[in-house]
């Protein structure tokens, strides 16, 4: 729980439970920074994870409009391999409002990506 008036951060991890120990399995970090990272799902070949995330927020923006999450997500895809790859699908910025763009999901062949938005309170 974040202090009044704090965002809450969370970042994508990694669980290997080829072992089946799912106790003992450790966690690896895939995303880090002060952002939230949600919403995540494989690729269907396992080359990359999509996600939605509040890192495309502007500066200056606020970090908690009465005590709630302004938005500003958009849709990033890591590469799995290399998780400093990171490509902006998209996002409300480019439309400069607050917005949730998230629930992202690969289509079953890999090539589309549905997602949900609120933008200009919009669904």
């Amino acid at each position: 729980v974040a202090p009044p008036g704090k965002p809450l951060f969370r970042n994508l991890y990694i669980m290997d439970t080829d072992s089946g120990d799912y106790l003992n399995a450790n966690p690896t970090r895939l995303t880090k920074g002060e952002w939230n990272d949600s919403h995540c799902q494989w690729s269907p070949n396992g080359d990359w994870i999509v996600f939605s995330s509040t890192r495309d927020k502007p500066e200056g923006a606020p970090p908690l409009d009465n005590d709630l999450d302004p938005g500003y997500y958009a849709v990033f895809l890591v590469s799995v391999a290399d998780p400093s790859v990171v490509v902006r699908v998209i996002g409300s910025r480019e439309f400069d409002i607050a917005g949730h763009v998230n629930h992202p999901f690969f289509s079953p062949n890999g090539r589309s990506i549905v997602f949900a938005s609120d933008m200009a309170a919009v669904s």
